[in-house]
């Protein structure tokens, strides 16, 4: 049953005034839960943040919040795909609108990505692609998988490659830095983030860290992946040289597919609207899942000037 519109109240609250307890409340028994709504993970990924609260956090829309110049906007923080508004009770287009009206005014920029369940379009929303596989609906795994793909798992598994569960990020976050060029690199402040975030993930029993070693027993690849609930989520991978060689990518996700499978139902690749990495993520034989890029219409304008201070 949907919350009615006409006892529908929201307000903004700041980070300080959250009630953390009841807003993770709501995050994790949410049916449109994911992990990145949870206060400790915005905290680890965001400068600051801010909520829309329905009623008595019946439904949240938590907003990262950045400041440049006199100006404060809404942005996506790295290591996060989608936000939005969370419900324990599903909601209507109408109160999707409200939240949206309740974004105060002096934040007149927005760029933001909303979950799939917020399958409400706008003036101001676009599509994009991300690709799930369920993992409860195939049976082997590999079913699905292109002839190529299949190829090249087997490659590595004649190649040797094996996986190991690994203590800490940093030895797959130094691998990026090795082998990874200039638009494909991640920025040191992201890479700072990420491993403070596995750090506070760990706590939480909310993630993995999966190596992908050869016979020789070298790291050539691995993947940080995030467990909550039914889903596990392939936040960063990394391979090096030898690695694309040898397939470990390959390896590593038919590898988590079959490990994952026996516990959860879904497997996120967090996207991509890249076409390279679509096309190796289709390979899989995933299935599409479409959410909506928020944006303001002022958002583009304001991008292209602060480029150029």
């Amino acid at each position: 049953m949907s919350l009615p519109n006409d006892t529908c109240q929201i307000n903004f609250v700041s980070r300080q005034e959250i009630d953390t307890s009841k807003y993770d409340g709501c995050i994790d028994n949410a049916k449109n839960s994911l992990i990145y709504g949870f206060s400790w993970y915005l905290d680890g990924v965001c400068e600051d943040w801010a909520c829309l609260i329905l009623n008595d956090y019946e439904a949240v829309c938590p907003l990262p919040l950045r400041r440049k110049y006199i100006l404060t906007y809404v942005f996506l923080p790295p290591w996060v795909q989608q936000l939005g508004v969370f419900y324990t009770k599903p909601i209507t287009e109408e109160i999707f609108q409200l939240f949206l009206k309740r974004i105060p005014k002096n934040i007149r920029f927005i760029d933001i990505f909303l979950n799939a369940q917020n399958n409400f379009p706008t003036n101001r929303s676009t599509v994009r692609i991300n690709y799930i596989k369920n993992l409860k609906s195939v049976d082997p795994f590999s079913a699905g998988y292109s002839k190529g793909r299949k190829s090249a798992v087997n490659q590595a598994i004649k190649n040797g490659l094996y996986c190991k569960n690994l203590d800490h990020s940093e030895d797959l976050i130094e691998l990026h830095r090795r082998f990874y060029t200039k638009g494909q690199l991640r920025s040191e402040r992201e890479l700072k983030k990420l491993t403070e975030l596995v750090e506070v993930l760990k706590t939480k029993d909310k993630v993995d860290i999966l190596g992908v070693y050869d016979r020789d027993k070298n790291l050539i690849g691995g993947a940080v992946f995030t467990k909550h609930h039914n889903r596990v989520t392939y936040l960063f991978s990394v391979q090096s040289a030898d690695g694309r060689k040898k397939q470990a990518l390959s390896f590593l996700i038919d590898y988590a597919l079959h490990f994952y499978g026996q516990k959860f139902e879904i497997f996120d690749f967090e996207g991509s609207m890249n076409k390279k990495i679509a096309s190796f993520f289709k390979s899989f034989g995933v299935e599409e899942e479409h959410y909506f890029h928020y944006r303001s219409s002022y958002t583009q304008l304001f991008q292209e000037i602060v480029k150029t201070k």
